[in-house]
């Protein structure tokens, strides 16, 4: 008598992503990886009022920039048709609280952003604001991925120059 052994699959377990604590470094995650989003159009369509939704299983998820970087860093995905995920379904506080920075810059709301991360923000932070707000396309509801990487490269430039300041 022969003895079948079978293989069983292991599933590897996803290390838990941090999310970055700096708003430049979180503005250029969710860029990429909404970019990365867009080039998956049978898996994911970009819609910024839904965070993470899938109609149909048939049809791709909808996510925005903050959906994407739940979907793309985060891992999370939707099974099951006609479920939706927003931050407060996390249970990952640390995560939580960057999505809705996420967001927040995404609007335009650099203020707020910082507010959420729990820190003020840097000095002229006001024109970095107004550089995307200006930027925003209404019916996209948002501005070209360009500005908001330029944006992130000026609050970047902020930071340091209020750090040099600060320890001068």
């Amino acid at each position: 008598m022969t003895t079948r052994t079978r293989k069983t699959k292991t599933r590897k377990t996803k290390k838990r992503v941090r999310l970055p604590n700096s708003m430049p470094a979180l503005t250029e995650l969710a860029v990429r990886d909404v970019i990365r989003c867009e080039r998956q159009p049978k898996k994911y369509r970009l819609d910024m009022a839904k965070w993470l939704y899938r109609p149909q299983l048939s049809k791709p998820c909808s996510v925005c920039m903050a959906g994407a970087v739940m979907a793309q860093t985060l891992g999370v995905r939707l099974p099951v048709e006609g479920t939706g995920l927003d931050p407060l379904s996390l249970g990952d506080e640390h995560a939580r609280v960057r999505l809705y920075a996420i967001n927040a810059i995404r609007t335009g709301d650099a203020h707020y952003a910082y507010y959420r991360l729990g820190r003020v923000p840097p000095a002229g932070w006001e024109q970095v604001e107004e550089g995307i707000r200006n930027g925003c396309v209404a019916w996209l509801g948002r501005a070209p991925w360009p500005v908001y990487l330029r944006a992130a490269k000026d609050l970047r430039r902020l930071e340091h120059a209020e750090k040099r300041n600060s320890s001068t």
